[in-house]
This record gives structure tokens, sequence and C-alpha cells, in this order.
């Protein structure tokens, strides 16, 4: 039998309000994944991972991971030249062993260090 799967990693622009950029000046980006984590849980969720602070190269990055029943979901949030951002690695479909999350979760951070060394950022 043939087990189909598939995943997405998605970015997106995170459009803070000025009170909200203040803050996550003065807290880190451990604030600003706390707050995608508050949007990003719903009711049959569960945190499988604390918000972790990371480095690739000298970039900051911090991440969490959930899952909801048998979706496995990984966000990642950095700044790049004053603008804040969250990637978004999810499986989306078929049965996903945990081998294979931890793979496209790999597949993730790759593709974060290859965009690090592509735009040039500090």
């Amino acid at each position: 039998m043939r087990n189909d799967l598939s995943a997405g990693i998605v970015f997106r622009e995170l459009n803070l309000d000025q009170k909200s950029k203040e803050i996550v000046a003065k807290e880190g980006l451990e604030f600003l994944a706390e707050m995608s984590q508050s949007f990003s849980m719903t009711d049959t969720s569960s945190l499988v991972t604390d918000v972790r602070l990371f480095k690739l190269g000298e970039k900051e990055f911090c991440s969490y991971e959930i899952n909801s029943g048998t979706l496995f979901k990984r966000y990642v949030l950095f700044t790049a030249e004053n603008h804040y951002y969250e990637c978004e690695a999810s499986t989306m479909k078929g049965e996903w062993k945990q081998p294979l999350v931890t793979e496209l979760f790999v597949t993730q951070q790759s593709i974060l260090a290859s965009l690090h060394i592509v735009l040039g950022l500090p």
C-alpha cells in the first residue's frame, strides 16, 4: 500500500503595530514567537516544544512546534531589514511518522539558512 504525503512551507510577513514593535525590540524574538503561538493554537492543538531561540550563523531565530491530531507544524520567527517574518512548515496529507516530520523540519532549517546566505542577511 502506498502512503501519499504532502507538506508545505510558507513564509509570511507579520505586520506589527508600533507598540508590538517596541515590545519585540525590548523583549526579543521570544515575545514575537509567543504572539504567533497565541494565534496558531486551536482547541485541538498541543504544544510539542516550547519557544526556542537559536542562531544560523550570526542571525537569530525563534521557533516552536505544535501538533493537532495528525498535523505537525513548526513555526520559525525572524527579522530582516526591519520586517518581521514567520516561516511555517506543516504536514498536510498522509500519515507522517516522526522521522519524516524531522526531515520536513530539517528542510525548513536548510531553506532558512539558504535565504540567510542568498539575501545577505546579517
